[in-house]
């Protein structure tokens, strides 16, 4: 039963549904990514091969006194806070921690306006061109007058600690960024991978197995392709004589609750041409996983053509109730075996 209380792939809406942990799986994946390149023990570990009289001689050049003393005053280390040459010349990446403490986006610091987008490749590749090798001891001039006005501004009683989550929060606005960059300009794409995935994962033997198309058969004979598009987002035939449109699927990703209703709207106005162009069954992957009863209930009544929904973040992650129920729906319908 796919309406009433069963509709939203195959769980209850009296149950308690917690809201989709995917966005904090790939938050991990960059946490990780940074963590190897800039965050951690990198900076310790770039500091241990550096000699320490070079370290002490620009550090009281480019440090202010007045810095020196209050970071003494909290058995603060002054790299820890402070760019020095020595330090990105040992490790270009770890301008991209200074950057991070200073809560700006790459956005924000790597521009023209700025001066600052030649020194991208020492975050990006860990280089430093040669061209501006000459410019980093005016790049930590620049970096240290701004920490300078941070450490004078903030609340300094819990900086030690604080100065190993800044650049995390930092950190956590980029990935929210990237997270609705993935779910909303493409979506299709990422569930289409689900659904490769989901075949990959089953009996099924792969025939063509592309960026914009996939082929397969399964155990019976049938032959099967999936296609990314626009218009639907994904149609899915089963081939022979005549062809057959067997499913289309319309893929919203924006995560903006107050809008979900309108996002509904738009995938019912797809499914009414659907019909007209002869799919027999639409499915809805929209945003949906935390909305109340009533928006949920609600949702139903925007697009009364969706035969199936199912909750864009667990698609896309491969985990939670709508995608369990999603992948085994596909796998009924294609009539293969998932181990």
């Amino acid at each position: 039963m796919r309406r009433g209380n069963e509709c939203f792939g195959g769980f209850s809406m009296n149950d308690i549904v917690i809201p989709s942990t995917a966005k904090q799986i790939q938050t991990q994946k960059i946490l990780h990514e940074y963590r190897d390149r800039m965050l951690g023990e990198n900076l310790k570990t770039a500091v241990a091969t550096i000699d320490p009289d070079i370290l002490q001689s620009e550090i009281a050049k480019f440090v202010n006194k007045d810095c020196r003393m209050i970071l003494q005053g909290l058995s603060i280390r002054e790299e820890t806070m402070f760019a020095l040459p020595c330090v990105l010349k040992s490790n270009p990446s770890l301008l991209g921690y200074y950057r991070l403490l200073m809560g700006i986006s790459e956005k924000q610091f790597y521009t023209s306006s700025t001066g600052l987008s030649i020194f991208k490749p020492m975050e990006h590749d860990g280089r430093i061109s040669k061209n501006f090798e000459q410019e980093i001891n005016n790049l930590c001039y620049a970096i240290n007058f701004a920490m300078e006005n941070l450490l004078k501004s903030v609340n300094r009683s819990t900086l030690t600690q604080d100065l190993e989550s800044l650049p995390l929060m930092t950190l956590g606005v980029y990935a929210d960024g990237v997270w609705r960059n993935i779910i909303g300009t493409q979506a299709a794409l990422h569930v289409f991978g689900t659904i490769k995935q989901i075949v990959k994962l089953s009996d099924a033997d792969i025939i063509t197995d592309e960026d914009k198309c996939l082929r397969f058969k399964n155990g019976a004979g049938a032959i099967y392709r999936v296609i990314p598009s626009s218009d639907p987002d994904i149609s899915i035939f089963l081939e022979g004589s005549p062809e057959e449109k067997l499913l289309c699927i319309e893929i919203k990703g924006g995560q903006d609750v107050a809008n979900v209703h309108n996002r509904a709207g738009e995938a019912e106005k797809a499914h009414l041409k659907a019909n007209q162009a002869g799919w027999p069954e639409k499915w809805t992957v929209i945003y949906l996983v935390g909305l109340q009863h009533k928006q949920a209930d609600k949702l139903l009544t925007e697009s009364p053509s969706t035969d199936a929904w199912f909750d864009i973040n667990e698609v896309c992650a491969q985990s939670g109730k709508t995608y369990e129920s999603f992948k085994h729906t596909l796998a009924v319908k294609f009539d293969i075996a998932i181990g």
